[in-house]
């Protein structure tokens, strides 16, 4: 589902990072001064009303509970992150929080953090070490009972330690991370948490208004099925909000967004990216609107503790039969013509290094996959659908209700994989449900999207690794984990690509995911509203300080 560096370890990442940055298909330009090159004068105070399909869970997006679109739009405004990446995928020191992050010792790996002094959350408690601290602690991999989204970088930590005042932080690696840049992302307020009812877990998931902020905004109210209320933080350090509030409300669809829009009923949105969608939206007048290829990916998880699921040569059968070209000529490319099939999982199909491992899987050819099937011992009944002894070969598909790409994409593949002896049952469920539903497990086949970062290999590590946060259907293999463990203390980035892909190839062999398409993304916003853009990697509210209207 992200700077400062030392000596030879800078021209390290800058490589890495360049190489993305100039490879990716969605280019935006950064907005954070748009005002000011255009010489637009923003009006201070007032309302953005931004309607959305996608609830939050809770707000501790550092769990596999909560880390979703929903929950990162929200807690981008409240929680400080030692580095920010940008629309142009650069990742840059957030210097409104951070006074310096260098690396100060090759053996062992040492960073040095130096937080501002003025730092503090909005209850007045100063933000320090013992922040770091708490959130190493918890991402560290060591409690089982701590649900976590990613353990990585975090699990190679020998100590954090904190001086003058906790406003110096000392991390020391007990093993090379050569993407620390990642780490220390949504810093919680230690002093709150150890307060709170279901700590880490479930302390962040009522009473959101209580949490203290350390950005421009906090939470004013949450009411389930209806809107979250953000307000400008006045006891923030930094840059002062423009707005007032952001009021963030649950709408039931895509048409009911661009209603909102069109009726003044809102002022953002961010649709689903189909052709009618975009096309009606940009018909509306007094709106911009941005519409494009994001950094996440369309698959398909498997649950390999399912009995028919663990067996290779289903997930073969299921992967040979697919037509990921159709998928991509009917829901893609009326929006974006250059739209491609995606057939690796680790680098997308504008990026430098990207290979396509996909080879025979997803050109929907029934016949080899039924033969998959037969030569694994099923047999085709006079129903259409193949069963081995008394049981049939019909799995349930989870996606998300209110997804009309998504409904569209559960009927195609219906259809393809039926042409091949292999039911699917479609199971819809709104966003939280359904997280709930793969989170614990209870799913055979789920349709989700992953996004991505700079970081392409460490960022897709616990998605796969044996026990790793993201890791949906369980999925285990030495040869995977050990290709991990090696790219994450590798300092050449054409090294780290080659073995990215090296993995990936591991992967199309096992089989515990099927790689689809790159996820699109649109939004939507009145045209006197200055300083919107999305950002492939952390959404629209990246830079929520520095919306504003124009002055009339």
């Amino acid at each position: 589902m992200r700077g400062v560096r030392g000596w030879r370890w800078l021209a390290a990442l800058a490589a890495l990072a360049i190489a993305v940055a100039a490879v990716v298909l969605l280019r935006t330009a950064d907005p954070e001064d748009e005002s000011n090159r255009q010489g637009v004068g923003i009006r201070e105070g007032g309302t953005v009303r931004f309607a959305t399909t996608d609830e939050p869970s809770g707000f501790n997006p550092n769990t596999s509970k909560d880390d979703s679109t929903a929950v990162r739009n929200v807690v981008v405004t409240m929680y400080p992150s030692v580095f920010r990446v940008h629309p142009d995928f650069s990742v840059r020191l957030d210097q409104s929080f951070m006074a310096g992050a260098e690396l100060t010792s090759h053996d062992p790996q040492t960073i040095t953090y130096r937080i501002r002094q003025d730092a503090s959350w909005s209850d007045g408690a100063p933000i320090t070490a013992d922040d770091f601290k708490y959130l190493w602690e918890h991402l560290n991999g060591k409690n089982p009972k701590i649900d976590v989204a990613s353990t990585t970088g975090y699990d190679r930590i020998k100590q954090v330690t904190g001086s003058a005042h906790g406003k110096t932080v000392t991390v020391v690696f007990n093993q090379r991370f050569a993407d620390w840049q990642r780490l220390f992302v949504n810093l919680l307020p230690a002093h709150y948490m150890g307060r709170q009812p279901g700590g880490w877990n479930r302390g962040l998931d009522n009473h959101p208004e209580d949490i203290p902020s350390g950005g421009p905004f906090k939470i004013a109210g949450f009411t389930r099925g209806e809107a979250v209320t953000l307000v400008r933080n006045d006891n923030y350090w930094g840059p002062r909000a423009h707005l007032d509030q952001i009021v963030i409300r649950l709408v039931q669809d895509s048409d009911a967004q661009i209603d909102a829009l069109r009726n003044d009923e809102a002022d953002v949105i961010d649709p689903q990216s189909t052709a009618d969608i975009v096309n009606r939206v940009r018909r509306l007048s007094g709106v911009r609107s941005q519409a494009g290829p994001s950094l996440g990916f369309e698959h398909l998880t498997f649950n390999l503790k399912n009995s028919i699921l663990g067996e290779l040569a289903v997930r073969r059968a299921i992967a040979t039969a697919i037509d990921t070209e159709q998928l991509v000529d009917r829901l893609l490319r009326p929006v974006d013509p250059n739209a491609q099939p995606l057939g690796n999982r680790i680098w997308l199909t504008s990026q430098q290094h990207y290979q396509d491992h996909a080879g025979g899987y997803g050109k929907g050819d029934t016949h080899a996959a039924k033969r998959l099937l037969e030569q694994a011992g099923w047999t085709l009944g006079g129903d259409g659908v193949y069963a081995k002894g008394s049981e049939r070969l019909e799995l349930r598909y989870s996606t998300l209700s209110d997804d009309s790409l998504r409904k569209a994409e559960g009927e195609l593949l219906q259809a393809q994989l039926a042409d091949a002896g292999i039911q699917l049952r479609i199971a819809k469920a709104n966003l939280n449900v359904l997280f709930d539903w793969i989170s614990h497990g209870n799913f055979e086949i789920a349709d989700v999207a992953w996004f991505g970062s700079p970081f392409a290999v460490s960022g897709n590590q616990d998605i796969y690794r044996t026990g790793g946060g993201g890791n949906l259907g369980k999925f285990s293999h030495p040869t995977v984990d050990a290709l991990f463990q090696q790219a994450l203390g590798e300092l050449d980035p054409a090294r780290v690509a080659a073995i990215g892909n090296q993995i990936d190839q591991q992967l199309w062999n096992q089989l515990p995911t099927i790689p689809l398409y790159q996820v699109p993304s649109s939004l939507a916003w009145r045209q006197d509203l200055v300083n919107m853009a999305d950002n492939p990697t952390a959404g629209p509210f990246w830079n929520a300080g520095s919306w504003g209207f124009t002055r009339s």
